[in-house]
């Protein structure tokens, strides 16, 4: 739909800019352009519902849970050596 408006506008344009063409005579009439706009708001308008109802069922669906305290830290047991540590080989 748009390439067709393009080519009919660039079509025309240099009849008008020398003058050949008057303005008012280049102008197509709009005959559904209100029906277009419409379909395409009311298209927004039910995309636009339809992204919030989803959003909020996910929202709802992945609910955060309080944190619990951690578990208590066994002072018995001596802290684990990093990964890098060779000291046990020779």
């Amino acid at each position: 739909m748009e390439a067709g408006w393009v080519t009919t506008d660039v079509g025309r344009q240099p009849w008008i800019v020398y003058g050949l063409l008057r303005t008012e005579d280049a102008v197509s009439p709009a005959a559904g352009l209100h029906l277009g706009v419409w379909a395409v708001s009311a298209i927004y308008v039910i995309l636009t519902a339809l992204t919030i109802v989803v959003l909020r069922r996910l929202a709802a669906s992945h609910r955060l849970v309080a944190p619990r305290d951690p578990p208590p830290v066994d002072r018995e047991q001596p802290p684990t050596a990093p990964a890098d540590d060779r000291s046990d080989r020779r």
